[in-house]
């Protein structure tokens, strides 16, 4: 019997007081309260720590296009309503690396020496600040900038099997152009 279902059967058998059967779930539990926080083994997040491989392969995006990428965004250095602050870089490094793998917030823990909190936090907060400031260049297809033809041409050119492909919506890392 597993400890929930301990404690739901002496619940539903009403053997103790809500009381006493707080302290027994607290007890056995207390481990949890004091377990060491894994995220602070790490160093803070550093991209110069990265190869360019490892870039690629953790971010989808080579070191110096990440920071190219940081700076063409215009993000400003962050400070949360809980204090909690980050550089443009580190909120672009986290934010691409959770939206290039499907992973817990947890597991952004080795490389930025934060807690899953902070990390729900942070890239919440980085999705909301781009979205809020550059929304209106993807909310319509039809930008002046945008030669879908030409990038049709160029995806066929490379062995497409459909001729009217100009992006892909799925992310992949794919050397087609």
């Amino acid at each position: 019997m597993s400890a929930e279902e301990f404690f739901s059967a002496v619940a539903l058998a009403k053997l103790c007081t809500t009381n006493e059967l707080l302290h027994l779930m607290c007890a056995h539990y207390s481990d949890c309260l004091t377990m060491e926080k894994p995220h602070e083994k790490y160093d803070q997040f550093d991209l110069d720590n990265f190869s360019n491989s490892q870039c690629r392969m953790l971010f989808r995006f080579d070191k110096d296009d990440m920071v190219e990428l940081s700076e063409l965004l215009c993000l400003p250095s962050y400070t949360s309503h809980t204090n909690l602050s980050w550089t443009p870089l580190e909120g672009t490094a986290m934010l691409l690396r959770h939206l290039s793998y499907p992973g817990r917030l947890a597991d952004l823990a080795p490389y930025f020496s934060r807690s899953p909190s902070e990390c729900s936090l942070i890239f919440n907060s980085m999705l909301a600040d781009i979205h809020h400031r550059h929304s209106h260049h993807v909310s319509v297809l039809n930008q002046p900038w945008m030669d879908h033809e030409r990038y049709a041409a160029v995806i066929r050119n490379k062995g497409a099997p459909v001729s009217n492909v100009f992006g892909f919506i799925d992310g992949t890392l794919r050397h087609i152009c």
